[in-house]
């Protein structure tokens, strides 16, 4: 079992500060429509008030994944299909695509 700790405090109307374990953070909105801000970034988040149904899209950092690193692999070798799915130019002909289509 792990510890959490969450507690939300109402500054004004419509903006309340958020305190938890990873930090604190701001939300701004009515019931239904968030905008948060805090240490990993900003989200938004749409919902259905006391329905339990909410739609929420991560900007900026997009939590604890490092952009630079997980990027070590270039594209242009992953859009390369293995030797073995390479078209040999002796066997391909427009007629056979043909026939094949």
């Amino acid at each position: 079992m792990s510890l959490r700790f969450f507690t939300r405090k109402k500054l004004f109307p419509g903006v309340t500060l958020n305190m938890s374990k990873s930090g604190p953070s701001l939300s701004f909105g009515p019931r239904g429509l968030k905008h948060t801000i805090g240490a990993r970034g900003s989200r938004s988040t749409v919902g259905l008030p006391g329905s339990g149904l909410h739609y929420s899209v991560q900007h900026g950092k997009g939590g604890r994944k490092n952009v630079e690193q997980s990027s070590s692999v270039s594209p242009a070798h992953d859009a390369l299909p293995p030797e073995s799915y390479q078209i040999d130019p002796a066997t391909a002909s427009a007629e056979r695509d043909r026939d094949f289509l």
